[in-house]
């Protein structure tokens, strides 16, 4: 069993991306010191809605703050993945500015309008361009440590932004959730490393049922929708793996005509449901229906579901998972899960193409 043989899994692993998942829980509290050694603050008005400025690996911990607090922020929660800011946004906005590297190009530009609008600003970054701006600006700054993948720093990019929130009062204290979240990842820590062989390592088993197929990953919108995405993330980017999302109750709505297509298509694709013990009994009862028909568009469903904890600890304890099975899934398919060649290639592309335009207008 390939899975099962250290040897094999570190010739895969050149890039150590293991090191990364097995100080996860450490992270986390590492991230929570951070957030509550930062002196700068900021004069709080009425904030009207809080913004979430980021890309890639940057931008997830903003879809889980939106998952997570959905039911106790008074305000609305948008995450911005793109050039533009809302027009909304304004002197009455709190506005988290989040690029590890801190020269995306897409955060650095919104930053900087939301700088000009005089929004409520807080930087979560590693260093670069953004760090130096947000010093100069005297702006909170949450500098990270360096020298991660992205994807690998969730940790860091999320759980400062509870704390900064909590400290503005915009939501109850946090401890207990924290304390009981980072409990449950240490536990998870013993279960889904690489000494614990199959049978009985949860994450290398869902790894060697998705092996060679392409997940369908199904979620609850509100509830495992942010999930999901950072399941389809890891998938893509560490495992080089296509994996695709469609949420409930919405693809009851447009997503189940598809799957008749799917023809001979379907024995590639495998559901993964992801459940959490909030779920509603509409919820439930939908999603159970929607696995009924699933069953016969893909060749099998897997329910993936965390239970006896609280909202955050289920939230990071699920996405844990996934970033375990995404790494078990590089090794399966012989690739190594550190190195983004495609990604890589496409900035330097697009930063050729950025330099001949500027070379043209001057």
């Amino acid at each position: 069993m390939v899975l099962n043989n250290i040897k094999t899994i570190s010739k895969v692993d050149k890039g150590n991306f293991l090191r990364y998942l097995s100080r996860f829980s450490d992270q986390c509290q590492n991230a929570i010191d951070i957030a509550k050694a930062c002196k700068q603050s900021l004069k709080v008005k009425k904030i009207q809605n809080v913004v979430i400025l980021g890309m890639g690996g940057s931008a997830i911990g903003g879809d889980l703050l939106k998952t997570f607090l959905m039911d106790e922020l008074p305000v609305p929660i948008i995450v911005n993945r793109n050039f533009k800011l809302p027009r909304f946004v304004n002197e009455k906005s709190l506005v988290f500015a989040i690029s590890y590297s801190g020269n995306t190009e897409e955060t650095l530009t919104t930053f900087k309008e939301a700088l000009k609008r005089k929004a409520n600003l807080v930087v979560i970054s590693s260093g670069g361009r953004l760090a130096f701006l947000s010093s100069r600006q005297k702006l909170p700054l949450i500098q990270i440590p360096p020298r991660l993948p992205p994807r690998a720093a969730l940790g860091y990019l999320f759980l400062p932004m509870l704390i900064f929130l909590e400290k503005w009062k915009l939501i109850e204290n946090q401890s207990l959730n924290i304390i009981e979240a980072i409990n449950v990842l240490r536990e998870q820590e013993g279960l889904y490393n690489p000494t614990l062989t199959v049978p009985g390592n949860r994450a290398k088993e869902i790894a060697l049922k998705i092996h060679k197929k392409i997940p369908l990953i199904i979620a609850t919108e509100g509830l495992t929708d942010s999930i999901a995405l950072r399941w389809k993330c890891q998938i893509n980017e560490n495992s080089k793996n296509l994996a695709f999302i469609q949420l409930s109750p919405e693809l009851g709505h447009n997503d189940i005509e598809g799957w008749k297509g799917a023809g001979k298509l379907s024995k590639n694709l495998i559901g993964l449901v992801l459940k959490t013990s909030n779920e509603t009994e509409d919820n439930l009862c939908r999603i159970n229906a929607i696995e009924s028909r699933l069953k016969d568009h893909v060749s099998d469903i897997l329910t993936i579901q965390e239970k006896n904890s609280g909202k955050l600890a289920q939230i990071l304890s699920l996405c844990y998972l996934g970033d375990y099975v995404s790494f078990y899934l590089s090794v399966l398919n012989k690739v190594d899960p550190t190195p983004v060649s495609n990604i890589d290639a496409l900035k330097l592309k697009l930063m050729d193409h950025k330099r001949k335009v500027l070379k043209r207008k001057s």
